[in-house]
Parts: structure tokens; C-alpha cells; sequence
């Protein structure tokens, strides 16, 4: 039986129609007009609009393509919608890493290694020649990721915030094989940072702050980088400049990467380093009411964590 949705797919969405004899179904009639063998596609619809992962129009569901890419096989074939693309996505570069020059080459090829000429994506979908295939989420994931790699350009800070992000998608596709990276492992270490604490190391004019890099969502006593990381950072990196910087770059190869709201941050504390200590210790008693009144209405409470004991 042919399947009464439509589907058409844009850069930012896919747009799902109920079709008729004489148009489409308004989106708020589709649980009384459908056929009864579509109303499991039309429950998912209407859950997927709770959950805010699409938008309902007067005769049209616009459906975000990262709950594309999540549909189960079943969930897919209740929407009418194509099956999974049979593809490999071939990750790769042709400059160093961290190069202002760097982009990602994606490749899509059959699982026999055969490449595919024409095949463009949009969103969550593949197209080869004149039809539409489902990515997978974890491919998802990495033509997205790639796709971010090559959209920074020359913004360093970026580019490697984006290629942490394919490094960490990219194991869920390389252990079922549908994914290919060549060099983007073991090159460098790229640590994207989004929250901090603080240690007041020294005595007297000595004081020195010192940020303790996070990561938002980790264990509030888990620091974002490793005791010789950490002291290359807030030791020696952080006080070479006279502000906070987008990138650090660190031995062994590490690139630390900071969230502009917590560079902002950075930024406020760093001017404090040659206060008299009794300001540094005034900061460290209240750090959130310190960083309210520097930054005003670009303060984020969430990029200060717990702060770290200091003598008295």
C-alpha cells in the first residue's frame, strides 16, 4: 500500500504532508482523516512535536533532522519515509591539523569501498542520483561535525572545538564500520572547556589565582585537564597574556579551547592577577557576585563551579 505521506526535504528541515484526493490534510485533522494504517505515523508526529523535535504548520509537520536521523527502521517506514542509506562515510584532510587552511574531506562510498558519484547530503539525508536516503544517526553525527570543521575556517578556536566534536562521534560509526578517519586520532589533544574554579596559590603580594579548568555536566571534582595539563595552563599559560585567550596551546600536543562565556570570564579574573591580594581574596569568597557585577548582562552563573580552599 502506498503510503498517504509526502515528504519533501529542505536544507533545515523535512517537511511531512498527509495527502488527500484534492490536496493535503490540515495537520490538526490528520488523527481524524488519515487511514487507519497511517495512525501510528500520525501518533508519532504528534509525539515528536511534544518532545519540540518538530513544528506544526496548517497542512505541513516540519521535522528537525536530527530526529530523522534517530527514526527507527520502524518508526521511518510508519512515515512513509526511504530506508537507511547502505553507505560508508570516508573521513580525511589534506593539511595539518589546527592549520588555518584545514578542512575535513567527507567521502560516501558502498560497504564495498566503491565510491558514489553525485551523492549530496542535505540534513539527514543522502542524495544518490534521483533518491533520498536516511543517514543514520552516527553518520549524522560526523557529516555534521565534518561539515562544522570546514564552516570555521581560519577561526582556530572553532575549528578545533569542531574537530573534538567529530572525535568524539566518530567511534559509534568506526565500530560498526560505516566510518573511515585516517590521522584524526593521536595527532593532538583537544580539550574544549566550559567552566572553571579557582585555587588562590601564594601568601601576600604572592597570591596568585589560579582557574581550574571544567567541563560542564562532569563530576564538580573532575577537572577538565590532568595535574600536568593543568599546571602548564593556570601556572604558566594563563598569565602570559594580559587576557584571556580562545585557544591554549599546551605540551604533548594539547590544545585547550575555551567557550567564549567562560573566556569572558577568564577575562574578568585575569585583569584581578595584579590586584593587591586582599581584592584576589575578596573575589574568592564571592565569585559568582564578583563576576555579575564585572561582566552585567553577559555574566553565565553556569561557567563557575565550586571554588577550591585558600588560606586565610
Amino acid at each position: 500500500m502506498t503510503s498517504p505521506f509526502q515528504f519533501t526535504v529542505t536544507a533545515d528541515w523535512t517537511e511531512l504532508r498527509l495527502a488527500k484526493s484534492d490536496g493535503y490534510v490540515p495537520v490538526d485533522l490528520w488523527a481524524i482523516e488519515a487511514p487507519k494504517p497511517a495512525l501510528t505515523g500520525v501518533d508519532l508526529v504528534r509525539r515528536l512535536i511534544a518532545a519540540e523535535k518538530a513544528i506544526a504548520g496548517d497542512d505541513i509537520a516540519l521535522i528537525g533532522h536530527s530526529a530523522i536521523a534517530a527514526l527507527s527502521v520502524r518508526e521511518a517506514a510508519q512515515l512513509g519515509l526511504p530506508p537507511l542509506a547502505e553507505v560508508v562515510a570516508e573521513i580525511g584532510f589534506d593539511v595539518p591539523i589546527a592549520s588555518p587552511e584545514f578542512r575535513v574531506r567527507l567521502t560516501w562510498k558502498r560497504p564495498n569501498g566503491q565510491g558514489i558519484s553525485g551523492a549530496a547530503r542535505t540534513g539527514a539525508w543522502l542524495r544518490i542520483g534521483e533518491d533520498w536516503h536516511r543517514l543514520p544517526h552516527s553518520l549524522f553525527d560526523i557529516a555534521t561535525a565534518a561539515a562544522a570543521v570546514s564552516a570555521a575556517g581560519a577561526n582556530t578556536a572553532d575549528q578545533l572545538a569542531a574537530i573534538a566534536t567529530l572525535r568524539e562521534v566518530l567511534p559509534i560509526a568506526q565500530s560498526d564500520g560505516s566510518a573511515i578517519a585516517q590521522g584524526l586520532a593521536g595527532v593532538l589533544t583537544i580539550v574544549v572547556a566550559d567552566a572553571f574554579s579557582l585555587d588562590l596559590k601564594g601568601d601576600n603580594n604572592d597570591a596568585r589565582l589560579v582557574p581550574i579548568l571544567h567541563r560542564a555536566g562532569a563530576n564538580v571534582d573532575t577537572a577538565a585537564l590532568d595535574a600536568t595539563q593543568q599546571a602548564a595552563f593556570g601556572d604558566d599559560q594563563f598569565n602570559r597574556f594580559s587576557t584571556a585567550r580562545a585557544v591554549y596551546t599546551l605540551p604533548g600536543s594539547t590544545y585547550v579551547v575555551l567557550s567564549p562565556p567562560l573566556r569572558r570570564a577568564l577575562a574578568a579574573v585575569r585583569a584581578l592577577q595584579s590586584e593587591p591580594s586582599s581584592t584576589k581574596r575578596a573575589l574568592m569568597r564571592a565569585p559568582r557576585a564578583f563576576l555579575r557585577e564585572a561582566l552585567g548582562d553577559d555574566t553565565d552563573d553556569t561557567v563557575m563551579r565550586h571554588k577550591s580552599t585558600f588560606t586565610k
